[in-house]
């Protein structure tokens, strides 16, 4: 047989425990533990202490080395104890414990001190190991196991073992004592083993522990997983009841304002005094404020609710720009603030992208330069910043000469509900929502936007997008002999005009020069005059010095200058001013902003009238003639003597008379339906002499979709095609492909005006 050093074994057992208590308090240090875990690593330590005073009893009093160490070894086996009742989430009673302690510390002097019974003192401190590993077994099998969900079969035949092996080892040693014989093996072996068996066990029993703290961080991670999951559905729940909400809530408000809109719409269109006129224009005002609102409201809902998407549809940038430009032209001329746009030569016009989300940005941009504007300018100026063969990126930068924002105050500025101060909300009104709300449509567009200003000098605003490029080439002006190289004059006393207007010029390849007042624009016409002479004029009605109607006779009246064709720019344009510029000498009159194609029809159309010696009282170029002309150049267009039909389906009383009566202005015969079911009925009837379907979505019986879909049907076994225009009050991501999908062609969302129906049936050929 070995002899085997007890004094190293049990040296051995110091160490051990003391390097696992070590491993614990890093592991504890770098992961996450639960409660308990703490518990087992101060039972270790003390376990480790108490078998050093043990291990050196020779060389210290038994009062110590005995009792104390003991004393130790019994306080550990409480704390191993207490860790797997806190892992459970239960407490310890530690007073009622304590208590066995102080009693097995009186056994263990009385059969130290007394008897002197070493092996019933190793019994003893046996019964207690055994007793409390099999204690912590039973927790683990029915407190862990069902917090875990599962048993960790290591750990448990771990403390069973070590339960068995001790609860043996203290039999052992009371047939030892009692029949002074050996039970199975050699007491001196066992002397051996069982330091040999508390090394191996407690660092078997150190990796389990750390291995169940692993399994309840699993269990935790899943637990929070599920719990994500499940936050996920109730957010994707939310968010649809949201979705629904908004759309319901904005049928609900579009209705209402349908009617008082529409119908403030058709007042404005009789006969009214003048008092009357006014009250009902300032109700149409605030209206359309209260609309401008809503739409504000609503779009920062769907922005929050992460549903504000962008369309990709073809376009022209041209068109757009003229859309928004045509609306705040008026409100700046009517503060007296000169406003031009320039959409640089290099940009291409033929786009893929949302036309009505970039409209909204401007509007938002536009609308607070309109706003903070006392006096000065608004320029809109488009630029090209990067190209590629499939996409270009744009940059539009809205310029003014406003009260300007303190550089510390730019960053608050694209957030929701702020503006720069206060006061501003007060003077001004607005919600301080169209900045946010224009930000994350920047964003959906995948540009960037931002502001440069300065106090009482002006600010920038700009944004950037990104656009598909349509696969047809821009359609460039096609410059006639009679103005590519045509010598102009432009005279006005504002720079940013002579920007514009010269870019435009350019382009159409005209040779330009630039007066600023009349007595200059004179003079240059003179010096001019046999060389490179002017043949046309561009001129300003508020030129300094000398208006522009008095420029124009003082030209005419001038022989060597008088063939100078003459045409009148006017920011200010007021009733009977065409017959006064007329009489004047000018060939055409234009109201600003002037758009690149109106200009350039305009100057054609003014040398053409000059060259043919045409009479001015009945050809006088004005923006209604060029477009009059247009019309009749269209073969599409060309009005019917007959007035067509338009079947309105709609089911609420206000908004059919809203929609009658402005069909019934735009020369239109009505039939109404109050419901799909009616309208598909009258289809099958009428459909030969219906020109198009104007369908409301939410009715009673059947919708608008749904009804759709059977006239869609029937119409197979016909060879005409109907337009179908959807009229919501719905305003949500999506409605569009919904309503195409359906068999729709278009749609107009509540409430519904006369300009609105007049652009989506130009679009649809519907003939007025």
């Amino acid at each position: 047989m070995i002899d085997l050093d007890n004094r190293s074994l049990f040296l051995a057992i110091c160490v051990v425990p003391f390097s696992l208590t070590v491993c614990m308090l890093f592991f504890m240090g770098s992961r996450k533990t639960y409660p308990g875990f703490l518990n087992w690593t101060i039972s270790l330590f003390i376990f480790s202490i108490g078998m050093l005073l043990v291990a050196l009893r020779t060389t210290i009093p038994d009062a110590v080395s005995v009792i104390a160490g003991n004393a130790l070894l019994y306080i550990a086996l409480v704390f191993a104890y207490s860790g797997f009742l806190a892992f459970a989430g239960k407490k310890i009673n530690f007073s009622a414990h304590f208590i066995w302690i102080i009693c097995a510390i009186v056994i263990h002097s009385l059969l130290t001190y007394i008897l002197n019974i070493v092996v019933l003192r190793t019994a003893l401190i046996s019964i207690f190991i055994s007793a409390y590993y099999g204690f912590s077994t039973r927790i683990l099998l029915t407190d862990i196991k069902t917090l875990l969900k599962r048993t960790h079969i290591l750990l448990v035949a771990t403390t069973s073992l070590i339960s068995v092996f001790f609860g043996f080892l203290a039999v052992f040693y009371i047939f030892t004592y009692i029949g002074s014989y050996d039970l199975l093996i050699p007491a001196s072996l066992m002397q051996n083993i069982a330091p040999l068996f508390i090394i191996f066990a407690m660092i078997i029993l150190v990796t389990s522990l750390i291995h169940l703290n692993y399994q309840r961080l699993e269990l935790d991670f899943f637990n929070s997983y599920k719990a994500l999951e499940k936050a996920k559905e109730n957010a994707e729940s939310a968010t649809q009841a949201k979705s629904e909400f908004l759309a319901n809530m904005s049928h609900e408000i579009r209705t209402p304002m349908n009617g008082v809109i529409g119908m403030l719409d058709l007042l404005m269109e009789t006969p009214l005094q003048a008092e009357q006129k006014d009250f009902a224009r300032s109700a149409q005002q605030s209206a359309d404020s209260l609309l401008v609102l809503i739409n504000d409201i609503l779009d920062f809902s769907k922005m929050e609710a992460r549903m504000l998407e962008i369309e990709s549809i073809n376009f022209n940038l041209s068109v757009t720009m003229d859309s928004v430009c045509d609306i705040f032209a008026a409100k700046a001329y009517e503060k007296g603030i000169e406003f031009a746009c320039l959409i640089q030569p290099n940009v291409p016009e033929n786009l893929i992208g949302d036309p009505g989300r970039l409209r909204q940005v401007l509007t938002n941009l536009l609308g607070n330069a309109i706003k903070f504007v006392e006096k000065g300018e608004i320029l809109i100026k488009v630029s090209r910043r990067l190209e590629s063969e499939q996409k270009v990126e744009l940059l539009f930068e809205i310029r003014d000469t406003g009260i300007g924002i303190p550089e510390e105050k730019t960053a608050e500025l694209f957030n929701s509900f702020s503006q720069v101060d206060a006061s501003t909300t007060r003077k001004y009104g607005g919600t301080g929502l169209g900045l946010a709300i224009s930000k994350q449509i920047v964003q959906l567009m995948e540009g960037e936007i931002g502001v440069y200003s300065q106090v009482n000098k002006g600010s920038t605003f700009w944004f950037s997008a990104l656009f598909n490029k349509q696969k047809i080439k821009n359609q460039s002006l096609v410059l006639e002999k009679n103005i590519n190289g045509t010598h102009v004059l432009i005279v006005d006393d504002n720079r940013m005009n002579h920007d514009v207007f010269s870019a435009y010029l350019k382009a159409m390849g005209c040779r330009i020069g630039n007066a600023f007042n009349g007595p200059q624009a004179i003079e240059m016409l003179r010096n001019n005059s046999k060389i490179k002479p002017y043949k046309i004029a561009l001129i300003d009605m508020k030129t300094p010095q000398i208006n522009g109607e008095r420029l124009g006779q003082m030209i005419k009246q001038d022989k060597t200058i008088s063939n100078t064709i003459l045409v009148m720019l006017s920011s200010i344009g007021q009733r009977g001013d065409s017959a006064r510029v007329k009489a004047a000498g000018f060939t055409g009159f234009l109201s600003k902003p002037i758009k690149k194609k109106q200009l350039y029809d305009c100057l054609r159309a003014a040398i053409s009238i000059s060259e043919n010696n045409l009479p001015l009282n009945t050809h006088f170029v004005t923006r209604y003639s060029l477009k009059e002309a247009q019309i009749e150049a269209s073969p599409i267009q060309k009005k019917n003597t007959e007035k067509q039909c338009i079947l309105l389906v709609e089911d609420n009383r206000m908004n059919q008379k809203v929609a009658t009566k402005i069909l019934e202005k735009m020369n239109y015969e009505v039939i109404l339906a109050n419901n799909g079911q009616e309208a598909v009925d009258l289809y099958k009837t009428n459909h030969q002499s219906i020109e198009a379907i104007l369908m409301d979505i939410q009715m009673p019986v059947m919708g608008g979709e749904d009804a759709t879909r059977e006239i869609r049907k029937l119409e197979k076994n016909t060879p005409i095609h109907i337009p179908i225009i959807a009229l919501t009050a719905n305003a949500m991501a999506g409605d569009r492909e919904q309503f195409l999908n359906a068999g729709m062609d278009d749609y107009i969302a509540k409430p519904l005006k006369k300009d609105m129906l007049i652009k989506v049936f130009a679009d649809l050929s519907i003939p007025a």
